[in-house]
């Protein structure tokens, strides 16, 4: 048992206040900042995790919430292989590449994410892609190349 010697100095009152929208963030692109992140070990021992706290930066539901996990390491190759994909891409939507050494690391960063529903529980949001916040530069057009001109053409 540990002695914590806790005494609350707020007011009661708040501690009633229940008005915290528990509902599901609306299927949706939203601006989100990565607020935390930690790596878990998961709860039955078959592997670790990437855990990220995300906070809608602007719009109607500005200062709300969404999770995800990213298995990076797992006895099932196909939950680590598609976790390891997305943890990826979200890698690379945050910081410019597809790799992070910690996870300190995107505390901070902003991305674009898609927001869903979880399959087997509509009223829990998944995040089902993470794409950089700004306008994404598509490759320059390569020109054609000169057509030949044919021996009867001047």
């Amino acid at each position: 048992m540990a002695k914590l010697g806790f005494e609350y100095s707020g007011d009661s009152e708040s501690l009633n206040d229940n008005s915290f929208d528990r509902q599901p963030l609306p299927e949706g692109e939203y601006l989100v900042s990565i607020i935390d992140s930690d790596y878990k070990q998961t709860k039955n021992g078959n592997g670790w995790y990437v855990a990220i706290t995300f906070e809608v930066s602007d719009g109607e539901h500005q200062g709300r919430y969404v999770w995800a996990n990213y298995n990076i390491q797992h006895t099932n190759a196909q939950a680590q292989e598609i976790g390891e994909q997305q943890f990826a891409k979200l890698c690379l939507a945050t910081l410019g590449k597809p790799s992070c050494g910690d996870t300190d690391d995107l505390l901070g960063k902003s991305c674009v994410v898609g927001v869903g529903f979880e399959k087997n529980d509509p009223s829990r949001n998944r995040v089902k892609y993470a794409n950089p916040t700004g306008p994404v530069q598509a490759p320059a057009p390569t020109a054609a190349p000169a057509a030949a001109k044919k021996p009867w053409q001047k």
